[in-house]
């Protein structure tokens, strides 16, 4: 028999689901229902004990299941009290909450059972967290209802499990006789896919670096769901830094053929959303109203369905039960084996998936592709800004006849804190400690943003309530990785909470984790992202080598000077150099990647003079998934003269992208990537120098480094490709920067566009394409 463990609140929230979606509470908020939890707790009662601990066994078929909880507060062996905190007034919380008298009544039921108890009075008490008000119901409950109601709730828990268990055994049959779905690993797939089932089976992590055209989806999908098979995982998440990513791992788990392989695609609210403006809560959204009442129906026909639940079969499910897509893509992922989304879902403790991520240690396995943006990502998530304009903006939406409102009130106070403190210094400024004055204003902002009916643009309202919630949230995790940044004029002020190093931030989310697998073509050097990416030190790390031949690739150098100082000197005579490449075959399919947006403005202009017979593509940038996969269309196999794309190095189009054979021959990459010059950049440097002693190397060289790598590896992505790559940067000729290119490129050192010419056109001359 299977032993399994429910705590009393998932116990009565997964089978007492009934009514209507509602905002979900922010952190802040949530850490402030703690706090006034344990103020309650900490009022003391005569003879009353805090956080009593009780559970029970209740068995079925297959199924032996532990119910535990911990009693609020117990009055002897009389009187069991469950405490909730709120914002609601006391003649609105009448007679309280069915969830909450369901987890009361079953803590109440546990305690008679041990105590021997034939009844006991249960309480439901409220905590106001504005006012200190405290509201409580008590009903008394004999033990033999308490036993009816317990019964029929554990009886629909333990009916899930079952339905899980025959799941599981089906699922593991079937993957246990799965065959790699491809005739034979690709050289290195092999060695990557048994280092994976190793990491996992042993519990431990691993960081992969595996070169474009390794298969690294597929090399780590198909043996950690062997692991799952044999029992070594209890669910699968495959983590992406881009929506584009997702693909191939859709892609993959449908080329398995793993016949009761149950996986789900979570999309962002916003995307999935099939409104405007996504208002998740009952009165604003109609697919909010009566959401539980209805998921049942829907649940229950998925749930007979394998393969991959996508954005479109979810939202076609949502559609025909009138459903929210995204809230029925969560309430789907707990039955299913694979789950494939964004770094958030799992990392950002504002977003992440609570249901999965706030227990303790679980058996579920990381898969972490593109690992090499992890670090910056995960900085972002512990982060928050804060800006004055946003305050402003919403405060002059308030109408003129409700300007004395305690809304108006509280976002003028706001306003005055922030600019009280951009008075007192002078920005930019980088600051140790904490804005802790801002504190009470922004709570108070938030409190009435929070509030049923504002008398402010509801749009504006939403977002600044979502970046108070956030900025309140990050407050509470200030800490010696975090800095105060000041920035902007007078009109554009901004306090954001910067967190330099998140690797502690990560390491915690790992220890609730059987194992993770950071993987992707660009992790050099190890060290640097072993440090930041939050696993252990003794965490081993596999490089595999290219398994091209390494003719296929010919790399060249020309020395140009694109320091940010020497741009628009150097400018005319880059454009002259990807005009001679290009030229040098005269027809095909090239990417140029540039150092930001205005310079490829400006290298587009004078590219367009030289070349005025080719066709262009340029990023644009804000492109929606739409304007992408139309700019990636362009690049055809067939492609009689010349395309060239003009895009942004580290953007959407230098990595993740796959153009294979002739929808690409070549790239230019233009400078060594180095992230631009600013505040949070110099911050980051003077922090990694007092942590890991190498601060230009890890605010800078090696991000930058990582960006020309993973542009570079668009363009050989399969056996047979042949193509050829520009390097334009004098940097290059250092010692270094050299260190940290492929050590299979043979890089070739060019002086004069001329050169270049004759030697991109022998190449081509050589391959007969």
């Amino acid at each position: 028999m299977e032993k399994r463990r429910v705590a009393v609140r998932t116990l009565v929230e997964t089978v007492m689901l009934s009514g209507s979606l509602s905002a979900s509470a922010s952190s802040a908020r949530l850490l402030d229902g703690i706090r006034g939890h344990q103020a309650l707790q900490a009022v003391a009662a005569e003879g009353a004990k805090n956080e009593v601990s009780v559970s029970g066994t209740v068995s079925s078929k297959h199924i032996e299941l532990t119910v535990y909880g911990r009693i609020d507060r117990l009055y002897g062996e009389s009187r069991v009290e469950e405490i909730k905190t709120t914002y609601l007034d006391g003649e609105r919380l009448a007679p309280g909450d069915p969830q909450h008298w369901a987890q009361a009544k079953c803590y109440a039921y546990l305690f008679c059972e041990t105590a021997q108890l034939d009844q006991i009075e249960v309480s439901l008490t409220y905590f106001h967290l504005d006012t200190g008000e405290i509201t409580t119901f008590t009903e008394p409950y004999s033990r033999e209802s308490l036993a009816a109601f317990y019964a029929l709730l554990t009886e629909r828990y333990l009916a899930l499990l079952e339905t899980e268990y025959v799941h599981e055994r089906a699922l593991r049959e079937d993957v246990r006789q799965m065959a790699f779905p491809y005739p034979a690993f690709r050289e290195g797939q092999h060695e990557l896919a048994a280092q994976v089932y190793y990491a996992i089976r042993e519990k431990s992590a691993l960081l992969a670096q595996a070169p474009t055209g390794t298969g690294k989806t597929m090399a780590v999908l198909f043996p950690a769901l062997k692991a799952l098979a044999d029992g070594h995982a209890a669910k699968i998440f495959y983590l992406t830094a881009r929506t584009t990513q997702q693909e191939a791992a859709v892609n993959a788990a449908k080329l398995i053929h793993a016949k009761h392989l149950r996986a789900v695609v979570i999309t962002a609210k916003e995307k999935a959303c099939v409104y405007d403006h996504p208002i998740c809560r009952e009165g604003d959204c109609p697919r909010a109203e009566g959401y539980y009442d209805h998921l049942g129906d829907a649940l229950s026909e998925m749930n007979k369905l394998d393969g991959v639940f996508t954005q479109e079969l979810i939202r076609a499910y949502a559609a025909k039960h009138f459903l929210c897509p995204f809230e029925l893509s969560l309430d789907l992922s707990l039955t299913c084996d694979l789950i494939i989304c964004d770094y958030n879902y799992a990392f950002d403790p504002r977003v992440r998936l609570q249901r999965f991520f706030t227990a303790g240690r679980n058996g579920f396995v990381l898969l972490v592709d593109e690992a090499h943006n992890l670090p910056d990502r995960a900085r972002s998530m512990y982060s928050a800004a804060l800006s004055l304009a946003s305050v402003t903006e919403t405060r002059r939406s308030v109408p003129k006849l409700l300007r004395k409102t305690p809304l108006y009130r509280a976002l003028k106070r706001l306003e005055t804190e922030i600019s009280a403190l951009f008075e007192a210094i002078e920005p930019p400024l980088a600051a140790v400690e904490p804005p802790e004055s801002l504190t009470r204003a922004v709570e108070g902002a938030l409190d009435q943003l929070n509030a049923e009916s504002i008398p402010a643009d509801r749009a504006l309202a939403r977002q600044l309530s979502f970046d108070l919630s956030s900025f309140r949230f990050v407050l509470d995790l200030y800490d010696a990785q975090y800095r105060t940044l000041y920035q902007g004029g007078k009109t554009t002020r901004t306090v954001t909470l910067y967190c330099t190093d998140a690797a502690g931030k990560l390491a915690e989310i790992y220890k609730k984790c059987r194992s993770e697998i950071l993987f992707s073509a660009t992790l050099s050097p190890f060290v640097f992202y072993r440090d930041l990416s939050g696993v252990k030190a003794e965490t081993p790390f596999l490089a595999l080598p290219s398994p091209f031949p390494q003719e296929n690739l010919a790399v060249f150098h020309l020395p140009l000077d694109t320091h940010f100082a020497a741009r628009e000197t150097t400018l005319q005579a880059v454009a002259e150099s990807i005009h001679a490449f290009v030229l040098a075959r005269n027809r095909g399919n090239y990417l140029v990647f540039a150092p930001s947006h205005s310079y490829l403005a400006k290298l587009s202009a004078l590219l367009r003079e030289l070349l005025p017979d080719i066709s262009f593509l340029e990023q644009s940038p804000k492109m929606d998934d739409e304007a992408r996969a139309e700019f990636l269309a362009q690049f055809q196999p067939d492609c009689e003269g010349i395309t060239l794309g003009l895009a942004v190095m580290g953007g959407v189009f230098a990595e993740g992208i796959d153009l294979p054979a002739e929808r690409l021959c070549g790239a230019v990459v233009v400078g060594v990537g180095l992230p631009q010059v600013c505040l949070e950049r110099d911050v980051l440097r003077d922090a990694f120098e007092e942590t890991y002693q190498s601060g230009f190397r890890y605010a800078y060289q090696y991000p930058g480094m990582s960006k020309v790598l993973q542009a570079a590896g668009r363009i050989i992505r399969t056996e047979t490709d042949r193509g050829a790559l520009l390097l334009i940067d004098t940097r290059y000729s250092l010692a270094d920067y050299r260190a940290l290119l492929p050590p299979h490129w043979k890089v070739e050192r060019v002086r004069k566009k001329e050169e270049l010419a004759e030697k991109v056109s022998a190449f081509w001359n050589e391959s007969n394409v």
